[in-house]
């Protein structure tokens, strides 16, 4: 869990919240649990940074001397500039279980990749189900015993305790295909054609000798 600074806000005009974010900062709202909903920013930079580091989406909100548990239920993200401008909280408790959507890291080098192969994966998140302080950083798979050929679905997975997958067993998430082989070139034959120009000589000649 990692936790996050924020201040609380007063909600203003459009031209204040425009201000908070040429200064560096994210609008956000925190919500949720029949508590009222808590106007709130933070900084950009801070935010960014957990995000790239990939892990758990619960934040411990450091409010004051307050502290509020919560998960990021939505980011409305511009899509000119593709930056974040505004987030949803929505508080919950640690023991609550919740739904929330988790990556997939593939472990290990498959057996198929080593004689050649190409591991593809085809999913790259999970909707899973888990008490709040439970939610792993990502839901990581052994692939090492794929052979060429070989696909692994959901159905697949070895039981993650306390974890309940939320998804449809059968979805095929990675699979090793063989490598690719190059076509050897062919040869093309092309005709020679008689230039244009000689052609029209010709029947220039023709037609004078009629």
């Amino acid at each position: 869990m990692e936790e996050l600074k924020v201040e609380e806000r007063k909600i203003g005009t459009k031209g204040e919240i425009n201000k908070l974010r040429r200064n560096g900062f994210i609008p956000g709202i925190i919500y949720g649990q029949d508590k009222p909903n808590l106007p709130i920013y933070l900084s950009k930079r801070e935010f960014l940074s957990i995000l790239h580091k990939g892990k758990s989406p619960l934040f411990s909100l450091v409010i004051g001397r307050k502290k509020e548990y919560a998960i990021v239920k939505e980011k409305q993200i511009n899509p000119l500039k593709n930056e974040i401008i505004h987030l949803d909280f929505m508080r919950v408790g640690l023991k609550e279980k919740i739904e929330v959507k988790v990556g997939i890291r593939a472990m290990g080098t498959p057996q198929g990749v080593k004689e050649g192969g190409v591991l593809e994966q085809l999913v790259y998140e999970l909707n899973i189900k888990c008490p709040a302080q439970s939610i792993p950083e990502a839901i990581d798979v052994n692939v090492e015993d794929l052979k060429i050929g070989d696909i692994l679905h959901i159905k697949d997975f070895p039981e993650y305790e306390g974890i309940e997958i939320l998804e449809d067993k059968e979805k095929i998430v990675f699979s090793v295909i063989p490598p690719k082989v190059e076509a050897p070139p062919t040869e093309i034959k092309e005709e020679l054609a008689e230039p244009e120009v000689i052609k029209k000589g010709k029947k220039e000649e023709e037609e004078v000798e009629e």
